[in-house]
């Protein structure tokens, strides 16, 4: 710059500034460099046999040396003794310092600990934010200002193009709700798998009908230790788990229909735990071995008898606290009695004042008319 020139302004500029298009969805550009979804054709190579290849032709070469040494090799049975040690105990003068001790390193492994969870709650954040921005996308793309959305979101070659966009809409659309779905199924299982357990739900139901429903997390409903169905046949294996699930659920509920209405005599709804209830057809024997199941099960409900009546009365407050044992009869009766009694008004030794003006004026009207008529 010279000294005539002066500094000009410098305006922004009008073209766009092109975004990261790492971050946009391209769907222009193949996902996968091989397709998982396309078929491939495999082609087997195979080795052409060497014809008249004999061992025991004259003058060895190295092939043929090595080919009888492994014929020797594995003809050959190697014999291996077994020795057996006898355990030795440690006397107290061999004891000696543990050179890495655990107190040594367990503040580094605390300051680890809240680093690693410090890393997992930002972690947590993030998604949860990011989970957020795609669910507002998501919701923008269904209003009627979709487009600049869209361009903001998805990589278009061809802003004119409304074929193009509504393709590009439709599979954003997509791709958006996938990955919503994936992250709520994730932050179910995280839910549900917790490191310490404390935020974990219990895998038992609360009430007893919520058991006959299909489960939401069928994946831990029917965990086992791999140690009690190590060596069982499948037969077995089911036969176990069937009464594992009876034990933890309850068995079968078989709901017959009335023996009067003779088109619906022959179906019957079961109803069998962690999944939906179904109707099923079935012949009069069967259903007869039914009721005779049912009538030897135990009775789940218990009989209570009834409270006795009882009712209210209401004491004087003017009773003496001091009572003797015909004062105590008295209020025992008087609690039994089965009629219900109106509660007595409060008495007071003073009248109110409203009634003994009432009172004056008659005692002085009628004092007055005895004096007149004296005279």
């Amino acid at each position: 710059m010279t000294m005539n020139q002066k500094p000009e302004r410098k305006l922004r500029p009008k073209t766009p500034v092109p975004a990261n298009q790492d971050e946009l969805f391209d769907f222009d550009r193949p996902e996968y460099e091989i397709s998982p979804f396309r078929k491939l054709n495999i082609l087997p190579r195979t080795t052409i046999p060497v014809t008249g290849y004999q061992l025991d032709e004259p003058g060895d070469t190295e092939d043929q040396a090595l080919a009888r040494k492994r014929l020797r090799s594995k003809g050959m049975a190697i014999e291996v003794k077994t020795h057996i040690l006898d355990k030795l105990e440690p006397s107290p003068n061999d004891l000696s310092l543990d050179p890495l001790e655990d107190d040594l390193y367990l503040t580094f492994h605390k300051k680890m600990q809240k680093q690693e969870t410090r890393m997992l709650n930002q972690d947590r954040l993030q998604s949860e934010g990011e989970a957020e921005r795609l669910g507002v996308i998501y919701e923008e793309l269904g209003t009627n200002n979709w487009v600049k959305s869209l361009t903001k979101t998805t990589v278009i070659k061809n802003p004119d193009d409304l074929h193009e966009l509504e393709l590009k809409r439709d599979l954003t659309r997509e791709i958006i709700g996938q990955m919503l779905e994936k992250f709520k199924d994730m932050k179910t299982r995280a839910m549900l798998l917790p490191r310490s357990g404390k935020h974990s739900r219990p895998l038992g139901v609360s009430r007893r009908i919520d058991a006959y429903k299909p489960p939401e997390n069928a994946f831990c409903i029917n965990a086992s230790s791999d140690e009690e169905e190590e060596f069982l046949t499948l037969p077995e294996l089911k036969k176990h788990r069937l009464e594992a699930r009876r034990k933890r659920y309850g068995g079968p509920v078989v709901v017959q229909f009335r023996k009067s209405q003779t088109t619906n005599y022959k179906y019957a709804i079961v109803a069998e735990p962690l999944q939906s209830a179904y109707i099923v057809k079935c012949s009069k024997e069967e259903k007869e071995i039914w009721s005779r199941e049912a009538g030897s099960l135990p009775a789940k409900i218990e009989h209570y008898a009834p409270f006795p009546k009882q009712c209210y009365s209401a004491k004087s407050a003017t009773r003496s606290t001091s009572q003797g044992p015909k004062d105590q009869v008295i209020l025992k009766a008087e609690a039994s009695s089965p009629v219900k009694k109106t509660p007595s008004k409060r008495r007071s030794s003073q009248p109110s004042p409203k009634k003994t003006r009432k009172r004056t004026k008659t005692h002085v009207r009628g004092h007055l008319d005895k004096t007149l008529s004296e005279h």
